[in-house]
């Protein structure tokens, strides 16, 4: 809960991290949960752009997150910057947490969320790999009892079968699968082509049932 009493809820995206009802002051910065550690690519801030856009509503914040690649760290390993996170999310009163990653850190949350505890809300898969270095997707989603969406694109070399394997394989009994029929990969399929928007209200209404708004 925040000062006032009420119990906050997040999204938490590999590159952006996105709270709901975060409206406290002080070391909260406004409210805005922000973890200093985003992936390789794009800055933080485009990152948030192209997650936060389809997913923020009215009292939802976002702030970005790097990942520790390229700091000494083992980009194997990300699922430990997730797992961080989300003790940082919930150390500033973040209640509820759903994870979304792409590529790389679609692997990520999936065993991120695996590990996790108390478990998260929900996790949301944008074409992640089965696996990415020493994250082993496949370990994981057997172990997984929290809702999951996975998302991939049919014309996008190798994803596509790697999330109907890993929705298969997923213990939990709340999940969907969704592949379209671009090439669009990780955070493009928000944005590139004609299904975009399916996927966005997809994840949009993802968020809205797994964190009870």
């Amino acid at each position: 809960m925040d000062g006032r009493g009420r119990r906050l809820a997040g999204l938490l995206v590999c590159g952006a991290l996105v709270a709901a009802g975060c409206t406290t002051g002080g070391d909260h910065d406004g409210g805005r949960p922000a973890v200093t550690a985003a992936p390789p690519g794009p800055p933080p801030a485009t990152r948030s752009a192209a997650y936060g856009k389809p997913c923020l509503r009215d009292r939802e914040r976002a702030a970005a997150f790097r990942f520790r690649v390229g700091q000494g760290f083992d980009q194997d390993q990300v699922d430990d910057d997730v797992v961080a996170a989300v003790a940082e999310l919930r150390r500033r009163g973040v209640a509820g947490v759903v994870l979304v990653g792409s590529s790389m850190g679609g692997t990520a949350v999936l065993v991120a969320a695996a590990r996790i505890r108390p478990a998260v809300a929900g996790v949301v898969s944008l074409s992640g790999g089965a696996v990415f270095g020493d994250m082993d997707a496949r370990t994981a989603v057997v172990r997984l009892r929290v809702p999951v969406l996975f998302v991939a694109a049919r014309r996008d070399g190798p994803f596509a079968s790697a999330a109907r394997g890993l929705y298969g394989a997923a213990a939990t009994r709340d999940k969907r699968l969704l592949v379209l029929g671009s090439a669009a990969h990780g955070s493009s399929l928000l944005s590139f082509g004609g299904e975009a928007a399916r996927v966005r209200a997809a994840l949009r209404g993802f968020v809205t049932a797994h964190l009870g708004r």
